[in-house]
């Protein structure tokens, strides 16, 4: 099957009940509801999702959304959960103990699966599908892990994206632009960054603003950078105001819902993105992007974007210059991997951003490379779904 090719329709139409517990602000709401609104989509599955703050599904859900998946505040399960085929707990959430009862053998229960976080580390390939039986009550949990490899349980991929984008550059992405106020002057290098508060904005912005090699508009949405970014312009910067220092131009936006924010990933010549969510998108926007993954302590963060840093730059690839050439013999792989190093704080940013700004031209065909061969595998919701339908 085609990477654009449509999901054949399924025989049978699940039951599936999502819960999530919003940890990371927008990140786990933003998977949940892509991941619900796929599976209605494409595969037919009748979806609640059960979420302790619901009112972020309404900011992030894009107008005329799905309505076949219902959103239930978390709370409401304790006296209203009924379970129908399948009980998808994400991210390790401990259930309301009302629904963690009905999980016993003897009650007749759903197939409970366990969503796990995205990562490229080669263990989770090991531990995707096997099964933990609890020892009180002898239920029967199994773990799904999201992966970059073919063994694992894949991304969340919507039938027909990559067509949808090109409609989008091809005839809308001007327009879009202005109307979102986020244009810029003819020949400027467009830059979108979504970041954790401990990522060194602050050196990014002086290093932007120095840039020699061309003018750089960076599009910053409300509520990220905030400090870094009243430190560096001497005032704070309300969505719809921009400032300029030197080379650099910083707009300012308001917040956009899931299909605005693809469309901004697709406009923009580079992506700084954080987390899961918008980590996942920049891959199918085919532009180059830094990766900050979820600060934790230890530096366990730095093992998580080593090991994605290895499969990136180190895998063959569909249409790729030969492996040796992405394992380091080419400038392209030791510039990205410095890159997102030092965006991460294993290095000094300054010095780091200038080079890579430079090659950022030659580095782009590594990027759409890596985003094809990801692209050939299946996708997570068809995965996930068809796991469902083996243990049904």
């Amino acid at each position: 099957m085609s990477p654009e090719a449509a999901p054949e329709p399924r025989q049978r139409s699940l039951g599936i009940d999502i819960f999530c517990r919003v940890v990371d602000n927008f990140g786990d709401a933003g998977v949940c509801w892509r991941l619900a609104a796929q599976l209605a989509r494409e595969h037919g599955a009748r979806l609640t999702l059960w979420i302790d703050r619901p009112e972020i599904i309404a900011l992030i859900a894009a107008p005329g959304a799905d309505t076949r998946v219902a959103v239930r505040h978390w709370d409401d399960a304790a006296g209203n959960y009924a379970p129908r085929d399948v009980l998808l707990a994400t991210f390790g959430c401990e259930l309301p103990e009302q629904v963690r009862a009905r999980l016993a053998p003897r009650r007749k229960p759903p197939l409970w699966i366990n969503l796990e976080y995205l990562s490229a580390e080669p263990w989770i390939d090991g531990c995707h599908l096997l099964p933990s039986i609890k020892p009180a009550d002898q239920a029967v949990e199994w773990f799904f892990y999201p992966g970059f490899s073919a063994a694992s349980g894949g991304l969340l991929r919507e039938a027909g994206i990559d067509s949808e984008r090109a409609r989008f550059l091809d005839q809308q992405a001007g327009p879009w632009l202005r109307a979102q106020a986020l244009d810029s002057a003819p020949g400027a290098l467009r830059i979108s960054l979504f970041c954790y508060p401990q990522a060194p904005t602050g050196e990014l912005l002086a290093e932007l603003a120095g840039n020699s090699h061309r003018p750089v508009h960076l599009l910053l949405p409300a509520g990220v950078a905030e400090a870094a970014t009243s430190a560096f312009l001497g005032h704070e910067l309300a969505p719809g105001q921009r400032a300029s220092v030197g080379a650099l131009t910083i707009a300012r936006h308001a917040f956009l819902d899931q299909a605005g924010y693809d469309r901004l990933l697709w406009s923009c010549d580079l992506n700084f993105v954080r987390g899961e969510d918008s980590w996942v998108r920049a891959h199918w926007a085919d532009r180059p992007f830094v990766w900050q993954p979820y600060p934790q302590s230890g530096d366990t963060h730095l093992l998580k974007l080593e090991a994605f840093l290895a499969r990136m730059l180190a895998e063959p690839q569909s249409g790729a210059p030969p492996a040796g050439a992405l394992r380091g013999a080419g400038p392209g792989a030791p510039l990205i991997r410095a890159m997102m190093l030092a965006w991460s704080g294993a290095a000094p940013l300054t010095g780091t951003i200038g080079p890579f700004l430079a090659a950022l031209p030659g580095l782009a065909p590594l990027y759409s490379s890596w985003r094809l061969t990801l692209a050939q595998r299946r996708d997570l919701a068809a995965k996930l779904y068809e796991f469902m339908l083996t243990k049904i």
